[in-house]
């Protein structure tokens, strides 16, 4: 193979582009996967936690509702139970809204 013809050298000239492209290309889809990755691992993360949070709210809440039930005279323990089921259900709420 000795010299390229003009139509040669053009032709290799958008081979050289095209590959070039295709590697930028290759980069930024790279790049949109991982942010829509870690996007995904945080809203599940965010996810977990607001469930955690509403399951113990509703721990407390049975606890105290079952101690209104059975033993009115610990008043005070109970709404101390039924202030944290509140609060935990707020901290849900919060994640929600975000």
């Amino acid at each position: 193979m000795g010299t390229l013809s003009p139509l040669e050298r053009e032709l290799l000239t958008y081979v050289k582009q095209l590959t070039e492209a295709s590697g930028h290309s290759n980069t930024v889809l790279s790049d949109l996967e991982k942010r829509s990755t870690g996007l995904l691992t945080q809203r599940l993360n965010d996810l977990e936690a607001c469930l955690s949070e509403l399951v113990s709210s509703q721990q407390q809440f049975n606890t105290a509702l079952t101690g209104f039930l059975s033993e009115a005279e610990s008043y005070t323990a109970n709404a101390t139970q039924l202030k944290q089921s509140e609060t935990a259900l707020m901290n849900a709420r919060q994640r929600i809204s975000r």
